[in-house]
């Protein structure tokens, strides 16, 4: 063989070694956690596009003037549990819900999520947590909406990638719009 045969055949060897390590890698060795978060939204006044002036929604004595239930999913659709130590410095994943909060309901197993605020804008932490694989946290609150509405997520997940999803009224990404 001369030297130029010898070159060609170490490369061939270097590629079809390399590509499936490369791929196998990516696959299994990174192991990252995955978790999704979906958002919807259902106002409970509006019927095809106007808003219903002869129903009322009360809660706790109060009328609500744009009552709106949201619902908030967040599962574990990675490989591995989510734990304690993956949130940075202990640090919880809130959001930023855009009016007051009439009533919460917490629909999961584990430790319920703290909800703050004031007439404006409300604040739902949950705090460091196990959450396995496969499973989720579900909160449902329905919220006297603000004038304009704005829905912020914080992410301080460390070594897990999140995904943010919605339906019905609600628009995608990190801060969900709604008009």
């Amino acid at each position: 063989m001369d030297g130029l045969q010898t070159i060609g055949v170490g490369l061939a060897i270097a590629v079809a070694g390399g590509l499936p390590t490369i791929w196998a890698t990516k696959r299994w060795g990174t192991r990252r956690g995955k978790i999704q978060i979906h958002v919807s939204r259902t106002s409970l006044l509006l019927m095809s596009g106007t808003f219903r002036s002869d129903i009322e929604v009360r809660a706790a004595g109060h009328v609500l003037a744009e009552p709106t239930l949201y619902t908030i999913v967040i599962t574990n659709t990675g490989p591995r549990d989510l734990a304690s130590q993956h949130f940075d410095d202990g640090r919880p994943i809130s959001a930023k819900v855009p009016g007051r909060v009439a009533a919460a309901r917490w629909m999961s197993t584990g430790q319920s999520p703290t909800i703050t605020g004031d007439d404006k804008t409300a604040l739902i932490s949950w705090t460091p947590a196990l959450l396995p694989r496969k499973e989720f946290w579900k909160l449902h609150i329905l919220v006297d909406l603000a004038e304009k509405a704005t829905m912020e997520f914080t992410n301080p997940l460390i070594d897990f990638d999140v995904t943010y999803t919605g339906g019905g009224d609600t628009i995608l990404g990190p801060g969900f719009e709604h008009g």
